[in-house]
């Protein structure tokens, strides 16, 4: 992992994404996050058909492709406690840059239960 001073972030990968940020202080990653990171990383395709079925059930035009995730920020947008994570990534129909964000308490992410879809955000890419 390396720390960026200027965005005030830790930065990793997992397996299948390049980019993920994570929060923390310049001493280490939050304990918090890196157990996010470790739940993401073992239920990551779950997660992706998660994010597809939660988009499905609110928009009018679903998506039926791939989806490519760009990056995942860990800890970093939330009000609070770090039980959060957002999954953005974009779609092969379209030109939109895509976002899930989920909620799961750090109880959760040790017994492997579902995080639970709850924003969804789409800008123009």
């Amino acid at each position: 992992m390396i720390f960026n001073e200027k965005e005030n972030k830790w930065l990793t990968s997992i397996s299948e994404v390049e980019e993920v940020n994570l929060s923390g202080t310049k001493d280490s990653a939050d304990a918090k996050s890196v157990s996010m990171l470790n739940y993401v990383e073992a239920n990551y395709h779950q997660l992706l058909d998660d994010c597809v079925s939660y988009i499905n059930e609110i928009v009018a035009n679903p998506i039926k492709c791939k989806l490519d995730v760009q990056f995942i920020d860990i800890g970093l947008n939330e009000w609070g406690e770090h039980s959060e994570f957002e999954i953005f990534f974009t779609a092969e129909s379209d030109y939109l840059l895509w976002s899930v964000r989920f909620s799961c308490s750090e109880a959760e992410f040790r017994k492997d239960k579902p995080a639970a879809p709850f924003a969804l955000s789409r800008r123009n890419w």
